[in-house]
């Protein structure tokens, strides 16, 4: 019954890593 922690931590990380994604294309674009 360890979904919803899962879970959490998985949009956790999908979030930093699209944040950090788009930093990153923005600084590469600039």
């Amino acid at each position: 019954m360890r979904q919803t922690h899962n879970l959490n931590r998985l949009v956790r990380d999908f979030r930093n890593a699209y944040r950090r994604a788009r930093a990153d294309w923005h600084g590469y674009r600039r």
